[in-house]
């Protein structure tokens, strides 16, 4: 058998799998490897860095003999419980983070600032939780079939967008694993640079 889940001993680090929703069950390869001796199966591998996903874990089990005793170590699970409380005010500071951005994006738009929010996804979606800041904002994701994410096709591509990416006067980018390249594309391909204070980088992967 084998198995891949979230690893519970990433979250201080890795919170993508509190934001992930799935996810209802949370496993400690100890922990993982007590429930499944119950129904008879031994672990004889485990790696933590080859999973699919960066906050994942793999565990190869064999089927023996089933336990019939049901294990509990109460230190497993005090560890356990203080790694998943941790991870879970990582996952508190994210939310207030957006929230802050929110404050941050309507003190611009006050402002008269030009904003290009970049990489339309499940973050930028939580971001405007509330749908009136799109009137304010020019979204763009090079993705074309994201024209409609918003139901109302104000997406564009960076081509579609060229003149207000070059009249921009602040960016928030929703993806932290490719802003270094979305930033260096704005350069390359318009010219383009933005100071660092109106950069904005919202991504609870790589934030």
């Amino acid at each position: 058998m084998i198995v891949e889940v979230p690893d519970l001993n990433k979250y201080p680090s890795d919170i993508a799998a509190l934001m992930l929703y799935e996810h209802t069950n949370h496993f400690s390869i100890q922990s993982l490897e007590q429930l499944c001796s119950q129904i008879g199966f031994e672990l004889i591998e485990k790696d933590f860095e080859n999973a699919s996903r960066s906050f994942g874990m793999v565990a190869v089990f064999r089927k023996v003999h089933p336990q019939n005793q049901i294990l509990f170590c109460k230190e497993n699970y005090i560890s356990n419980k203080k790694t998943f409380v941790s991870g879970v005010s990582r996952a508190n500071e994210y939310w207030e983070m957006l929230e802050r951005t929110r404050q941050e994006l309507l003190v611009s738009i006050n402002k008269n600032y030009k904003i290009i929010v970049w990489a339309v996804n499940d973050i930028c979606n939580s971001l405007f939780s509330d749908p009136r800041f799109l009137d304010d904002v020019v979204l763009v994701d090079s993705d074309p079939r994201k024209i409609d994410y918003f139901g109302k096709n104000i997406v564009k591509t960076p081509k579609m967008a060229f003149q207000e990416i070059l009249e921009a006067d602040y960016i928030i980018i929703c993806s932290g694993q490719w802003s270094h390249e979305i930033l260096k594309f704005i350069k390359e391909e318009f010219n383009k640079e933005f100071k660092p204070e109106n950069i904005k980088i919202v991504d609870f992967y790589f934030g």
